[in-house]
């Protein structure tokens, strides 16, 4: 475990995901390997993952501070807009998009850390503009024991 962690707006360490920074809050080596935690955004229009399972048993808490996710939970989809907060259990079929005309901003708590690791990886398949890497994509999901379980969209 650390010690108490502050970050000042834009401080820690960041990445992009296509054209959407992602901020690393705190980082599962932190936190004894427990939680992580991200603040991300999302382009509008952009969808999400397919469908898709977590058999690691990871859990994803959502807080949407900007915009809109349409997050697909089983076969529902609900519509989380600002000060919407969202948890899914591991094993739960899932996925989230941006049906909006603006960007999307949340926080992401992943649990175990592991995560963000998965996140970093997924988001070395995407280009700063164009379709991602699919097949990439796809060995990192496995990788980090991910189930689609629906085909990815066309790359």
């Amino acid at each position: 475990m650390t010690d108490v962690r502050v970050l000042q707006a834009g401080e820690g360490r960041s990445f992009r995901m296509g054209p959407d920074e992602i901020s690393v809050l705190i980082e599962g080596v932190e936190t004894g390997g427990e939680f992580s935690m991200l603040e991300a955004s999302l382009a509008p229009g952009v969808p999400g993952p397919p469908p898709h399972i977590h058999t690691d048993g990871l859990e994803e808490i959502w807080y949407v501070l900007d915009g809109e996710l349409d997050f697909m939970v089983g076969d529902r989809t609900i519509r989380a807009g600002r000060d919407a907060f969202a948890y899914v259990p591991a094993g739960a079929v899932h996925t989230f998009a941006n049906p909006g005309d603006a960007p999307a901003r949340w926080l992401g708590i992943f649990r175990p850390a592991s995560g963000i690791a998965m996140i970093e990886e997924i988001a070395d398949a995407f280009p700063d503009d164009g379709p991602p890497d699919v097949e990439r994509m796809m060995a990192t999901f496995a990788k980090h024991g991910v189930e689609v379980v629906a085909p990815p969209p066309e790359g």
